[in-house]
């Protein structure tokens, strides 16, 4: 497979006191992950929202903007057509164990009734 490799520009938002990264929102929390804007537009929508209201304008005095630089390096390739039949067989997998765990629950519950009524007429 030929390398496709390309970069595009990123922003988070880092706290400075404790190097924690804000998790966006109206209300952002901060974690060691936090949220990455691969729009400027978008960070600066969020920026503008949290920095003018008057309840939560606080949040960002102690921060800066890191910008990155996100390397996508394409690793493997499938057809479209190979890719549906692959989220298909997931979902039917997904689907099956969860029927899977609702019948095993239904089995508890049903063990449990009996022991009840066992319990009840002997």
């Amino acid at each position: 497979m030929a390398s496709y490799n390309h970069t595009i520009p990123a922003w988070k938002i880092r706290r400075r006191s404790d190097g924690l990264f804000s998790t966006g929102g109206r209300w952002p929390r901060f974690n060691e992950k936090g949220k990455i804007w691969y729009h400027r537009g978008g960070m600066t929508s969020h920026v503008n929202c949290v920095v003018f209201d008057s309840f939560s304008n606080e949040q960002y005095f102690d921060c800066e903007v890191v910008e990155y630089e996100v390397l996508h390096n394409a690793v493997g390739k499938m057809t479209v057509a190979e890719y549906v039949e692959d989220r298909i067989s997931a979902k039917e997998k997904r689907e099956e164990e969860k029927e899977a765990r609702l019948e095993a629950g239904r089995k508890e519950s049903r063990r449990k009734q009996w022991l009840e009524l066992k319990d009840e007429f002997e």
